[in-house]
């Protein structure tokens, strides 16, 4: 299973490829972008872009790799991002930047529907999924202030982000075209319709997703906090 156009240059995937054929079809184009979830620079879906000649803000808690944050025009937050934080990236990038990744492992939808409901409107976007939710669960690991608990509450593994449901409908409310997802099922993209040329491309189709109906797990059953809370994962605030 892949697409063609599939491609890893400084992605963890093949979003690379993805991204650079999105971006294409931008009608105006600024070149500028907002990455939550940067890494420490080595491999993420802007460094490609940023070689490029690219700018934009850069956001992680991981300590940088010597010379990521040496490009020019480049603003990088070394710090945690929550909701009630997210909208202070806003004053260095237009709020239609032609690029938006997020990918923080945790209450990721949160994020985007904050950043959503500030006006920002990035013309084409890649959001982690998580994948354990399959295809048609309406779900999301919510925010919750994890300093307060002994166990970690959001896992790679398991207990973190959104589902790609989910994330269909909130990005449909404002205005854009889901467009797929990577061959990992990892990442899942879209682009503004006002912003952007219709992408007509091959996608990977629902029936291709790696996770069944039959196979999606009840992720939150060995969490006891996540179990107690089974409401606000998979509640009615899509």
């Amino acid at each position: 299973m892949g697409l063609d156009y599939e491609k890893r240059i400084t992605s963890q995937n093949g979003e690379d490829g993805i991204i650079e054929v999105m971006v294409t079809h931008i009608k105006h184009p600024n070149k500028k972008f907002l990455e939550i979830g940067w890494g420490d620079g080595g491999a993420n879906m802007t460094i490609n872009l940023l070689k490029q000649g690219w700018s934009g803000v850069a956001v992680d808690q991981s300590v940088p790799a010597p010379g990521t944050t040496d490009y020019e025009g480049l603003f990088h937050f070394q710090e945690y991002v929550y909701p009630h934080t997210c909208k202070k990236y806003l004053k260095y990038i237009p709020k239609d930047c032609d690029f938006f990744s997020l990918d923080i492992d945790s209450f990721d939808y949160d994020i985007a529907k904050e950043l959503l409901e500030s006006g920002f409107r990035p013309k084409t976007v890649c959001v982690e999924i998580n994948k354990l939710f399959g295809m048609s669960v309406v779900g999301s690991f919510p925010y919750k202030d994890k300093t307060i608990f002994k166990k970690k509450l959001y896992r790679k593994t398991s207990y973190f982000g959104c589902s790609l449901e989910k994330y269909k409908r909130l990005w449909k409310q404002f205005g854009y075209t889901y467009f797929g997802y990577d061959s990992s099922a990892t990442n899942a993209f879209f682009y503004h319709n006002d912003a952007c040329n219709s992408i007509e491309l091959p996608i990977l189709q629902d029936e291709q997703f790696p996770v069944k109906e039959d196979q999606v797990l009840d992720i939150i059953n060995n969490h006891p906090f996540w179990r107690e809370n089974k409401q606000l994962i998979y509640g009615s605030n899509a």
